[in-house]
């Protein structure tokens, strides 16, 4: 186990040591958030390629566990990335502060990279818990994805402050759906790991049909 230790010089400034190592691979981390008894996760709706005349990908918009890349930042860019978000959103800096000052059970890094992008892309301060799957995947949200190898961790977080952001940079939308009925343009690759880390769960994607049914 590690512990993400702080020193705060101001009541805004978060810094930490630079002795802890970093990962040489490609690694993007999604956030799974459930709420009535695990019944509920919270998605968000990513737009696609963004801010880039280059389509990587071609990446289609879709529904996603939120989430993101932690190439490209340190641990100090994720921190200050964070507390910019902090009084947008009115969340006390103290909740996180006390996020910082608990022993972890992950890297570093990929702690804080699930904190950023739920602040980022859900409006909620959330408390990574533990790693649930690690995966290799040839494909991802990051743009990145043409580096190998490339690696997906699922972090099961709870929610510790904040409310619900239906907008962000490169999402439009964000909300709490049924484990059993997920919504038809949610990421496939997305509701496999979901079952993987659920297997006894009775996760189900919405077709079209059944969604026009419900809407007369």
């Amino acid at each position: 186990k590690g512990s993400c230790s702080k020193k705060k010089e101001t009541e805004m400034e978060v810094l930490v040591p630079e002795n802890f190592d970093l990962p040489h691979e490609a690694v993007t981390v999604q956030n799974l958030t459930l709420r009535n008894n695990d019944t509920e996760v919270l998605l968000v709706h990513d737009k696609g390629d963004l801010l880039t005349s280059v389509k990587v990908r071609g990446k289609r918009s879709g529904y996603a566990l939120p989430g993101g890349s932690i190439n490209s930042f340190t641990l100090q860019s994720t921190i200050d990335q964070i507390l910019k978000f902090l009084p947008v959103y009115r969340i006390d800096f103290l909740h996180f502060e006390r996020l910082l000052d608990v022993e972890i059970n992950m890297g570093p890094l990929i702690y804080l990279t699930s904190i950023r992008e739920g602040i980022e892309e859900t409006g909620f301060l959330v408390k990574p818990v533990k790693v649930l799957l690690e995966e290799s995947s040839s494909h991802s949200s990051s743009l990145l994805a043409n580096t190998a190898p490339h690696k997906v961790v699922v972090v099961k977080t709870e929610i510790v402050a904040g409310e619900m952001q239906k907008r962000s940079v490169e999402t439009d939308d964000c909300d709490w759906f049924p484990l059993s009925a997920l919504p038809e343009n949610i990421y496939w690759s997305h509701v496999e790991r979901m079952r993987k880390i659920m297997p006894d769960t009775d996760i189900r994607v919405v077709e079209p049909e059944e969604v026009e049914e419900n809407e007369e």
